[in-house]
């Protein structure tokens, strides 16, 4: 008794009877299928994959392969030849299953009677024209030079089984089919689809239609209404706000895309589209410029940017000049930024140029702005409490060191004195 039908005798319970029980011994099919899933379940661990296949790589292991073929070989001439005779059946056996019958005549008859040349009937299997030739020339098949000599447009035709821009058209404007649909009902890429398009002049339509009375979309509804709020839309010229109109700010059921043609004058339904199409990606770009802007200039103000502008503004009672000098911007600039959020302009008294060019006045006030608040107050608090350095000051407040040590000697603060105010623990 071998060991495997012991170790299932082990594992197995007693039969009820056990002067007619009979041991079931392991057949050759088990042992090999139980040889296979216990190799498959040990190859999935990386070490023992790795040592396998460096065992199989090695040159010993090779040369011992090839003294084996050889003694092999000897034996039996005719080995490799029935290997390679079955291979061939097998492969044959494929191509008659993709083809769905005998592939010569098969192939007779695509390119023949139908009148298919190569490419199609590559396209058609989801095989390259080489593969298609090299069946050619397998089976015998002669070449028709006048089917293959045909034109693009002849195959496109032929392929879409009509007129290709009355096809297109149809499938994309009435069936409502995406690039992408009609590529996978034709066996094209999205790509090939889009050419097809462009070539023709057939309009694209990026949105899904809902069929209550006439096509809109909600996304687009809400771009045109951001848009009367945010002005773009005054901006558009005559026929694009009337176009807008008509099929996104109606009460009641929307328009047709006829209606909508006859409204303005009697146009074609693809001219509607791309109109259409134009004025809403018009719109879109604006707005993620829009957005784009508003985002930088919220990072620019380290905040919400009408809040910030009301705090300097009517709070700080900063005017626009000291905003933009505070910022590093033009005066011009911060005039937009009060125009777009409606923040009101206060007019503050203005420093007179007399007044300008001494330094109990003018200078105060814009080093003042500059860190804040009180220029004797922070530079004290930020020397002696918060212990940071002169250098340290001038990085924070981005100036030279020369620079702050004139401000504490304006403002009566010395090194020597905030010294002795550190010494003396005063943080």
């Amino acid at each position: 008794m071998n060991k495997p039908a012991i170790k299932r005798q082990k594992n197995n319970p007693p039969h009820p009877d056990p002067e007619s029980a009979f041991i079931v011994r392991e057949t050759q099919e088990d042992a090999k299928l139980r040889r296979s899933l216990v190799a498959k379940h040990l190859f999935q661990n990386p070490a023992y994959r790795a040592s396998v296949l460096a065992r199989v790589r090695s040159p010993e292991f090779q040369a011992k392969g090839k003294i084996a073929r050889a003694k092999r070989f000897k034996e039996d001439p005719d080995i490799f030849k029935r290997r390679g005779k079955t291979l061939k059946d097998h492969r044959l056996k494929q191509l008659a299953q993709l083809l769905g019958g005998d592939p010569k005549q098969v192939l007779e008859d695509l390119h023949l009677k139908q009148g298919l040349s190569q490419t199609d009937i590559a396209h058609r299997v989801h095989k390259t024209p080489m593969a298609v030739s090299r069946w050619f020339k397998r089976f015998g098949i002669t070449t028709i030079p006048s089917i293959s000599a045909k034109t693009k447009r002849e195959q496109l035709k032929q392929l879409l089984g009509g007129n290709p821009k009355e096809v297109l058209e149809d499938l994309h404007l009435k069936q409502g089919l995406t690039q992408t649909e009609i590529a996978q009902r034709v066996h094209r890429s999205p790509g090939t689809v889009g050419q097809w398009f462009k070539r023709f002049g057939i309009v694209t339509i990026r949105y899904t239609a809902h069929k209550t009375g006439g096509s809109i979309n909600s996304e687009a509804r809400e771009l045109v209404l951001a848009a009367m709020k945010n002005g773009s839309f005054e901006k558009l010229p005559q026929r694009q706000k009337e176009l807008l109109t008509l099929r996104y700010l109606q009460t009641g059921n929307p328009l047709t895309l006829d209606e909508i043609a006859e409204k303005l004058g009697g146009i074609s339904r693809q001219r509607v589209h791309e109109l259409e199409a134009a004025t809403l990606k018009r719109l879109q770009g604006n707005e993620r410029r829009r957005e784009h802007k508003l985002v930088h200039l919220r990072h620019k103000l380290g905040g919400d940017p009408k809040e910030v502008l009301e705090e300097l503004h009517i709070r700080q009672a900063l005017s626009q000049k000291d905003i933009a000098y505070r910022f590093g911007v033009t005066h011009e600039a911060v005039r937009y930024w009060f125009k777009r959020f409606g923040i009101p302009l206060i007019h503050y008294p203005t420093v007179m140029k007399s007044e300008a060019t001494t330094e109990s006045t003018h200078t105060p006030r814009r080093l003042r702005q500059r860190l804040g608040g009180d220029p004797k107050e922070v530079l004290e608090s930020l020397y002696t409490k918060q212990r940071l350095s002169v250098k340290d000051i001038a990085r924070r407040f981005h100036t030279s060191e020369v620079t702050i040590k004139s401000w504490f000697k304006k403002y009566g603060i010395t090194l020597k004195e905030a010294k002795a105010i550190h010494d003396n623990g005063s943080f």
